[in-house]
């Protein structure tokens, strides 16, 4: 006698304090980054259906495009509803997956078409669609992704912000040789208010280092990455702290009003928080600058 085939419950996911639920064709198996962010029980905030078949070229019926930057993503508006396509090899290239948003962009439906991509394993919400979604949603009043490295340690979150090539993922290797926390990333991490204080989660979106946790604690710390021939730790002001956050920033071309939130965000962070200048070695002695060593 077979036994009945047990069916699979719907996946999810939590993200910068977002549960996440996935739903409908192309949702099993999560890809292998995402599966150490895969969560029980509680309620979705954020919802994605899932279904397979062709996806229009954005551009056409009257379709408005929003964002362009030239690459393989266009944030275009259709129908009433805001959408994210891919393309494969950027402009001229065949669509190949579509996010359609409803108004809040809590709710979401990824349509993929499983023909164009190439034996590759079929995920309705492949990236880079997920992070597109989710800093989309951040930037337009919940929070903020910002390139930095992110150690959890008892006294709560040190944020390492700087560009790519400023040394996150260095000095998330330092962190890790010398035991000095718990990382939660070394390049995106996600910040969002929580009553007057900030907390910050890591993402799945790692950087050269691999360093991607799910876990959160309270930011305590800000600090703008600087590579220098010795570690030291200079105090910033709170204008100058806001403008690097803002620089820092996953923007993703997103339209200009979600840029108040954004700027409104880094100033309340730069006046709430300690900020610094970190100019740092791959020496012990920057541990002992952050008050780690």
């Amino acid at each position: 006698m077979r036994l009945p085939r047990r069916r699979e419950l719907s996946p999810r996911l939590v993200l910068g304090g977002f549960q996440l639920e996935l739903q409908g064709e192309a949702v099993h198996p999560l890809p292998a980054r995402l599966r150490p962010f895969q969560t029980r029980g509680g309620d979705p905030q954020l919802t994605c259906e899932g279904e397979l078949g062709p996806v229009a070229a954005p551009g056409s019926d009257g379709d408005e495009i929003l964002a362009d930057p030239g690459g393989v993503w266009v944030l275009h508006r259709w129908g009433g509803e805001l959408h994210l396509t891919l393309r494969l090899g950027g402009p001229g290239g065949k669509a190949y997956q579509r996010l359609s948003l409803g108004p809040d962009l809590m709710a979401a439906r990824a349509r993929l078409d499983p023909s164009l991509l190439q034996d590759r394993p079929p995920f309705a919400l492949r990236e880079p669609l997920l992070e597109l979604w989710l800093s989309l949603l951040l930037f337009s009043g919940h929070g903020l992704l910002l390139h930095a490295t992110g150690l959890l340690t008892p006294q709560g979150v040190l944020a390492c912000a700087g560009p790519s090539g400023a040394g996150k993922s260095t000095l998330a290797g330092l962190f890790a040789q010398a035991g000095a926390g718990t990382l939660l990333t070394d390049d995106r991490l996600i910040l969002r208010p929580e009553g007057e204080d900030f907390r910050a989660w890591g993402s799945p979106w790692h950087g050269t280092a691999g360093c991607a946790s799910p876990a959160s604690g309270r930011l305590a710390g800000l600090y703008v990455l600087e590579k220098a021939g010795r570690a030291e730790r200079l105090p910033l002001g709170a204008a100058e702290a806001a403008m690097h956050l803002a620089a820092n920033c996953f923007r993703g071309a997103w339209p200009p009003e979600g840029a108040r939130h954004v700027l409104e965000t880094c100033a309340r962070l730069a006046e709430r928080l300690p900020c610094y200048r970190l100019r740092f070695t791959r020496q012990p002695a920057t541990l002992a600058a952050l008050g780690l060593g």
